[in-house]
């Protein structure tokens, strides 16, 4: 069964409904990192709001020292929690029992698991993405999270192995987790093809980006100038991974060539796919057979305000994907009132973002047609008056993710 979580009427307790986040991803996986960011400010927005339910808010991190790092805004947690026993005797009898559980059959279990009793300890009602023990009652409740299912459609950049266990991770939450969160309707419709017989309630979950205040006061002509950028360019954003497709960008910006030889391309993003280690060889080597060397500029992984800033100033973002779950990219695009060309897919579809030129995913002649309607169309930014609109639609998406993880919350919490 799937909801598409309306608003949340607020807490019925008698005391803050407290939410744990367990934030996922990192370098090698910025889009995950991100999703839990956004989230966590979505939450603390909500929190700010006068009127609004009161809300505790909890993070929980083996890394917590790399986390507040790189996120410091996870600070303003009303509690920061790391799940790993610390004491020598904690940490042996927390081994003996992860034995134990792993040779005994499901319902005989020993009690106890770490996670579960941190966040207990920390008065947490609800966790995400956290999966109660089976048979578990009372709190914590918790909801698991299934970013996509990107090797069940593009099964050969994936090897078997792993392919083998995202399927098995995705059928032992099919299995037993009641309440399961996707960030897109296409991926919920995916899970109920999958795994028809789940008992398991899906629930859509749509993220949305949220610039730092002080990027407005940023300067985003100087973060052109610092890395020696034309003033009319195209910007492509994502780590180089081959589902990504930045080889069709090339395949297009030869094809139009001759028609605009002036049209210019950045891309940034981490240049390293683990599962593909020859993508950023066999990338780079393309710009230089193509004679591409004076219309594109590869940036790598570059710091995320320079990133937006860079978004700003462009003509028009391209995301040439061959699967999302959900887009960062064009969530971040919205976020700025930047148009886009991006592929054809149902979930880009679903995002369905302003000024969106859609083409078909493996066609690089269309790419390239969409990119000169781009070029011919749009004028390089920043415009202060479509920002100022994308600012006031993103504190409405916001406030719409806030509530929407606050209404899975209480409607699990209900059902005990």
């Amino acid at each position: 069964m799937t909801s598409h979580v309306a608003p949340s009427s607020g807490p019925a307790a008698d005391r803050p409904l407290c939410i744990a986040l367990l934030p996922q991803g990192g370098p090698g996986w910025i889009g995950g990192e991100l999703y839990f960011k956004h989230l966590f400010e979505a939450l603390l927005a909500h929190r700010r709001r006068q009127g609004s339910p009161p809300l505790r808010l909890v993070v929980v991190s083996a890394e917590l020292e790399r986390l507040l790092a790189d996120h410091p805004l996870y600070r303003q947690a009303d509690q920061l929690v790391d799940p790993r026993p610390h004491g020598r005797w904690q940490r042996r009898l927390s081994r003996l029992r992860h034995i134990a559980n792993r040779l005994l059959p499901t319902g005989l279990q020993l009690p106890g698991h770490d996670l579960s009793a941190a966040l207990h300890r920390a008065g947490v009602d609800f966790a995400y993405p956290f999966v109660p023990r089976r048979g578990s009652s009372g709190r914590p409740r918790g909801a698991a999270w299934i970013p996509d299912f990107q090797h069940r459609h593009l099964p050969q950049l994936f090897s078997d192995q792993e392919r083998r266990g995202r399927d098995h991770d995705h059928a032992q939450l099919a299995a037993g987790a009641p309440e399961i969160v996707f960030s897109s309707l296409d991926a919920c419709h995916d899970f109920q093809r999958f795994y028809p017989d789940s008992r398991s309630r899906s629930h859509c979950l749509h993220f949305c980006s949220l610039p730092e205040e002080s990027l407005w006061q940023g300067d985003p002509l100087a973060i052109q100038q610092r890395y020696h950028l034309p003033d009319r360019f195209l910007l492509c954003s994502g780590q180089f991974w081959r589902h990504k497709n930045q080889a069709l960008v090339l395949e297009a910006l030869s094809a139009c060539r001759d028609s605009h030889p002036d049209l210019f391309v950045v891309f940034t993003g981490h240049t390293h796919d683990y599962r593909a280690p020859e993508t950023s060889d066999r990338f780079f080597a393309a710009i230089h057979e193509r004679g591409l060397r004076q219309q594109v500029a590869v940036l790598g992984l570059i710091p995320r305000q320079h990133q937006l800033q860079l978004m700003r100033r462009c003509v028009a973002v391209l995301q040439p994907s061959l699967f999302e779950g959900w887009s960062t990219v064009v969530e971040d695009a919205r976020a700025l009132g930047r148009p886009i060309v991006l592929s054809d897919l149902a979930v880009h579809h679903e995002q369905d973002p302003a000024d969106g030129l859609f083409f078909p995913r493996h066609d690089s002649q269309a790419l390239a047609t969409a990119m000169t309607t781009a070029w011919q169309r749009f004028t390089a930014g920043p415009d202060p008056e479509r920002e100022q609109e994308a600012r006031q639609a993103s504190a409405g998406r916001l406030a719409a993710m806030a509530e929407a993880l606050i209404a899975i919350a209480q409607a699990s919490l209900a059902r005990g």
